[in-house]
């Protein structure tokens, strides 16, 4: 039975309207392929786009992550220039400065210091770092220095201090401390005010004497004065009526 209907549809093919029938078929075949094929090359057109965009997406991310760090990198750059050439005029006004400056601790030592310790009071910088500096204070001023480290300790900023510390030729020097605390860590400068102190002191001690001269003066006067005015009172009293207005107003003003 199969073999009689292929063979009915050789026949059929093989006749005209077989043939029609084939052509049909083949054309509709060829449009299904032309339609796929449209719809591949849409799908293809689109992916080509997508890609495109996304490359595209990309790459102007890329650039703006290139250009941010760029910008980065020069802000980062002109900022540590700047800092750095900061930090160099600090280090230079602390290596040139005339005044002492130095960075302390609560717990009694010096941790940097800069060359006009080692010039006003004769120290290397290791043989300061080395002790406490209670250890080159006075004795006198021990105390006095213990209670301004205990207010720094609480964050009271020391201005104007005055305390000696013992050089290495073994004189002393009067320095004046303005200290300003941060946390544990005390910044200090300090002036040699001993050539200042000093003329004080001396004007202290001529004022003293010019005191008491003055009071020596004023003692020893003070009887010869009484025996004028005693004197004056006299004529005064005696000769009043002898003598004319102008002496009595001179005998007057003596006794005043």
């Amino acid at each position: 039975r199969n073999k009689a209907g292929f063979n009915n549809a050789s026949r059929l093919i093989a006749t005209r309207e077989g043939l029609i029938y084939t052509k049909q078929i083949t054309d509709v075949i060829s449009k299904i392929q032309a339609e796929e094929n449209i719809l591949l090359a849409k799908r293809k057109l689109a992916n080509d786009e997508s890609v495109k965009a996304f490359n595209n997406t990309f790459s102007f991310l890329l650039v703006s992550v290139v250009i941010f760090l760029v910008i980065i990198f020069f802000i980062i750059r002109r900022n540590f220039t700047a800092r750095k050439k900061v930090e160099e005029e600090l280090q230079m006004i602390f290596n040139t400065s005339i005044d002492m400056i130095g960075i302390a601790g609560t717990d009694g030592y010096f941790r940097r210091i800069n060359p006009a310790f080692e010039k006003t009071l004769g120290y290397s910088e290791k043989e300061f770092l080395s002790k406490p500096f209670l250890d080159f204070i006075h004795p006198d001023d021990v105390q006095a220095t213990l209670n301004e480290v205990e207010k720094l300790s609480h964050g009271i900023p020391t201005i104007n201090f005055q305390n000696r510390y013992k050089c290495k030729n073994g004189t002393y020097k009067w320095l004046e401390w303005t200290t300003s605390p941060v946390g544990t860590t005390l910044y200090a400068v300090a002036k040699d005010a001993t050539s200042r102190i000093h003329a004080e002191e001396q004007i202290k001690a001529v004022n003293k004497e010019l005191e008491a001269f003055t009071y020596s003066v004023a003692h020893d006067l003070r009887a010869p004065l009484r025996i004028i005015d005693g004197y004056a009172g006299i004529l005064q009293d005696e000769y009043n009526q002898k003598l004319d207005a102008e002496a009595n107003r001179l005998l007057k003003n003596i006794t005043i």
